[in-house]
């Protein structure tokens, strides 16, 4: 579909792909996968929340190293189940982000994932991940 194309290209340029970090039960940390998309366009943040749903919020505004007040942004966010739905559709037509969206949707068919709970094992196993993750980024 052509919205989906867009949204991809759109996230292609604009989004991020991540694990974030979370207190972990057992080990020090735990990892959950997140998306979000930032950009100074409402109108293509409307566009992206009708498509996939959630909320876009208001980004602080600053000011710039000459001292004009930057424009106005606007993000969006999501994680579990939400982000992986995204992905799925999205990976079809991603072009740039589709190595880090493999690499997130394999992270989210680990069988502990969502899960305080570890063994050392699946701790460096999500550690590696996350570190695939961070290497795909400097690649692209």
């Amino acid at each position: 579909e052509l919205n989906l194309a867009w949204c991809a290209g759109f996230f292609d340029g604009e989004g991020c792909i991540h694990l974030a970090k979370r207190r972990a039960v057992q080990w020090p940390w735990s990892f959950h996968v997140e998306l979000s998309i930032n950009n100074t366009s409402k109108c293509a943040m409307t566009r992206w929340v009708d498509t996939f749903g959630g909320k876009c919020y208001i980004l602080k505004v600053g000011f710039g190293i000459n001292g004009h007040k930057k424009k106005q942004a606007y993000g969006w966010s999501a994680c579990g189940q939400r982000a992986v739905r995204v992905l799925r559709q999205l990976l079809p037509a991603l072009l740039v982000k589709r190595p880090e969206a493999e690499i997130a949707l394999q992270y989210c068919e680990l069988s502990w994932r969502g899960k305080r709970k570890r063994t050392g094992e699946q701790y460096n196993i999500d550690c590696n991940f996350n570190a695939t993750l961070k290497r795909l980024k400097r690649v692209a």
